[in-house]
């Protein structure tokens, strides 16, 4: 039963499968709005870290339909490039943006665990070369809070210890996950960096202090549920960024940006 829940929200749930494009188009130009300008910005604050961005070959893991991305942020960049399984996710994202310069439809951990979980070995196989002055980098997009609605308990593990594995490396990687699920009323941007990875209470705490939850009465719990997130996590730089975003007028998800670097 338990495994057949996960794979109904994997298809039908707000964060993921049909019912999350159903509800971009929705709300992706309207209530993600400021969530999409505040996550691009942080992005490229931490993209800027690594060089001009013109000389950034970008590979983007779970492309999800490109809705939290700017087609002209995208183009900024010297390639980019879009890998995701879902053949509606990748129809869509060449559809928002025709200059991609390739995309992957494919299991990306299955490949990666093939290339023996080296993101060098996967450009390797991919027949990547970067270009003089040119380098790879990866971002992973609103995909690592969701592998445990994708994958077995047992392959939830063996996928995210790889991770750490490929996370490990030297190429650059960036990402933003889902780290809580939670009911609220408002609307509104939060945002929050910290030089160390909250906890699920503290991330909470932080965000009901500035928009408390109107339905939850005096005495009953706040409906917070935290997403898996993997041992992969060591390897991000001492830099975790924190925002809100409002999936439907009742729910959002806390979005935990983490890089290399």
């Amino acid at each position: 039963m338990v495994s057949f829940l996960k794979t109904a929200r994997a298809v039908f749930g707000r964060s993921g499968g049909v019912g999350y494009h159903v509800a971009a188009f929705q709300y992706s130009r309207s209530m993600w709005s400021p969530f999409r300008v505040g996550l691009g910005d942080e992005l490229q604050r931490r993209m800027e870290k690594l060089g001009p961005v013109k000389l950034i070959d970008l590979f983007i893991v779970g492309t999800s339909g490109g809705y939290c991305l700017a087609p002209e942020w995208l183009e900024s960049f010297g390639s980019f490039w879009g890998i995701d399984h879902d053949p509606l996710a990748g129809f869509i994202f060449r559809r928002r943006n025709p200059r991609c310069s390739r995309f992957y439809r494919q299991d990306f951990f299955q490949e990666l665990e093939k290339a023996g979980w080296s993101l060098e070995r996967w450009l390797e196989d991919h027949r990547y070369e970067a270009a003089p002055g040119r380098r790879a980098v990866f971002l992973f997009s609103n995909l690592l809070g969701q592998l445990e609605f994708i994958y077995s308990p047992e392959k939830l593990s063996e996928v995210t210890e790889g991770l750490a594995i490929a996370l490990g490396g030297q190429v650059p990687w960036l990402s933003f996950h889902d780290r809580l699920s939670l009911k609220t009323g408002s609307h509104s941007l939060f945002r929050q960096s910290s030089a160390f990875r909250l906890s699920t209470e503290e991330i909470a705490r932080r965000f009901y202090a500035e928009y408390p939850n109107p339905s939850a009465a005096p005495g009953v719990p706040i409906e917070v549920e935290e997403h898996f997130i993997g041992r992969w996590i060591d390897h991000a730089a001492p830099n975790y960024t924190y925002f809100s975003w409002p999936l439907t007028g009742e729910h959002a998800q806390l979005i935990e940006v983490a890089s290399q670097q």
